[in-house]
């Protein structure tokens, strides 16, 4: 082996520290990056040369700075990042409505119930008392408003969610778009490059955006190329970004995602979408299912005690008119007593017969006996339907903090399953240092003992 060969061989020497030294800078530099992965310097043994009968060795070839990653980890995290987003979303939008239903923070509409049945009760004493009668319809007009109030907030938060939802397509679509460019990078770069792991780098920020927001699901090519899945369509395959668009339906006013192609095709990825947006959709699938009850709730027990309240006779001997108005359209909304008997309470047909006696509540008991009979949806009372609604959306708020609870602990275990692999420790870094820094000074020394006998034999020569 020739002393130039030697040379060369020191010369790769020093590149080989040299890639390490950069590798491991760089990690250093990022350590306190959030979403930096680890870089390692990648060489290999130079193809050697045939000299007679033996080879001869050419040193090291450096072959790049590679990023070590694992796509299937990463669609497990950007999945599990996903799932956990959504509960979370559903988990904290749905106990903001649950307070209307806690008896601790104020009246609800079942203590309102309640307490018409009961003013029934003390207008039995006096049945011509109109105090008592003023009473009643008192009681009738709060459990009208405290109905009302319900509905209304019901109705904000199906239009909060809606607007929510519309407000993040642009975000929505940016972060789309932004993927498809950086893939676009990735492909036109070699991928043991520096610059295509922080491309990378750059990519995987947006996924772990991209699952918060619309629980996204991502397959990773051996180029690091990633596909993006909504409800299994792809919004971004290769370097190209499909669109997310908001609608309505007309019939039912539930918020709809569209996806998108520069033509007219368009694929409905609402029950597909998840993370935040899909959050918002449980959300609001969960109180307009909420909300028809208590329209059920509020027109079956207006008509139903309309009904019996025609049947009886007023102070004056008339027949009863009608207890509650409500528009047919949104009952819960618009619950309330027909106005003649907010007037007149001597209106409230109390009697059973006509001319009115004095202390006939034939009548009177006859809408007490509502109280236990079914007359809500044909199966409930009008107390147990309203507990029942209250049960569905307390089973939905505690099904939404298990899940929140355990996709955390999920992501946190994913999370530290990659750091563990990919992620920077400064002691291994440290220890790197040391390795490749005594590297390249034996390379330097073997340099500098080759160049020192080159000149010993020109000095002979």
């Amino acid at each position: 082996m020739s002393l130039l060969t030697n040379l060369l061989i020191g010369r790769s020497g020093l590149a080989a520290a040299q890639a390490g030294l950069n590798a491991t800078s760089q990690n250093v530099a990022n350590a306190s990056v959030a979403g930096a992965t680890r870089r390692v310097a990648l060489t290999s043994v130079a193809d050697p040369l045939r000299d007679g009968p033996s080879w001869l060795g050419q040193g090291a070839s450096v072959d790049g700075i590679d990023r070590p990653s694992d796509r299937f980890l990463l669609g497990r995290r950007v999945q599990a990042q996903g799932d956990a987003s959504r509960a979370a979303t559903s988990w904290e939008n749905l106990r903001s409505v649950e307070r209307i239903f806690d008896a601790s923070v104020g009246t609800t509409s079942k203590d309102a119930l309640e307490a018409f049945f009961d003013s029934m009760t003390r207008a039995t004493a006096d049945p011509g008392d109109l105090s008592l009668r003023r009473g009643m319809v008192r009681a009738a007009q709060d459990l009208g408003a405290y109905v009302s109030r319900d509905a209304r907030v019901f109705q904000n938060t199906l239009a909060d969610q809606s607007r929510s939802i519309q407000a993040s397509m642009p975000e929505l679509n940016e972060l789309l778009t932004g993927v498809a460019e950086l893939n676009k990078a990735i492909a036109g770069s070699n991928t043991g490059t520096l610059t295509a792991g922080d491309i990378k780098d750059q990519r995987d920020r947006l996924l772990s955006s991209l699952a918060d927001l619309a629980g996204v699901q991502v397959d990773v090519d051996s180029r690091g190329v990633a596909t993006v899945f909504i409800g299994g369509h792809a919004a971004v395959s290769g370097e190209n970004a499909r669109t997310v668009s908001f609608t309505t339906d007309p019939a039912t006013g539930q918020p709809q995602m569209r996806l998108s192609h520069s033509s007219d095709e368009v694929v409905d990825v609402t029950d597909g979408m998840g993370g935040k947006l899909g959050g918002m959709v449980d959300v609001w699938n969960t109180v307009n299912d909420l909300a028809a009850d208590l329209d059920t709730f509020a027109a079956d027990l207006a008509t139903t005690f309309n009904t019996q309240h025609a049947a009886g006779f007023d102070l004056n001997g008339n027949p009863g008119g009608d207890l509650f108005s409500f528009d047919p359209g949104s009952p819960a909304l618009t619950l309330t007593v027909d106005p003649a008997l907010i007037n007149d309470a001597a209106l409230l047909a109390f009697g059973g017969t006509s001319p009115t006696l004095a202390g006939d509540i034939d009548n009177l008991r006859a809408l007490m006996d509502l109280e236990d009979d079914v007359i809500v949806g044909g199966t409930r009372t009008a107390s147990d339907w309203l507990t029942d609604l209250t049960s569905a959306l307390g089973t939905q708020i505690s099904r939404a903090e298990q899940v929140a609870t355990s996709q955390d602990v999920l992501v946190a275990d994913l999370e530290e399953l990659h750091q563990n692999l990919h992620g920077i420790d400064l002691d291994e870094e440290a220890t790197n240092l040391l390795l490749y820094q005594t590297a390249y000074q034996a390379a330097a020394r073997v340099i500098a003992a080759n160049d020192g006998l080159m000149a010993s034999l020109m000095e002979l020569v």
